[in-house]
């Protein structure tokens, strides 16, 4: 809703840190795209952790071959 630091962290499911997509760069308000190059990863469920200012939103993925 407003511009704010974004940051992108990818986890495996023991919680260790997998990959930071992106590292508290200041975004415009609205829709953005992020490609994730998942090639070097065994199949599995992984989290993310979206941080936007003073919000946070935690999801799952699973990643099948």
């Amino acid at each position: 809703k407003e511009d704010s630091e974004v940051s992108l962290k990818i986890y495996s499911n023991l919680g260790q840190l997998i990959s930071t997509v992106n590292e508290k760069e200041m975004m415009a308000k609205g829709n953005h795209r992020y490609e994730f190059n998942a090639q070097s990863l065994s199949p599995g469920i992984y989290f993310y952790i979206l941080s936007a200012g003073t919000k946070k939103d935690t999801g799952k993925m699973v990643l099948m071959r």
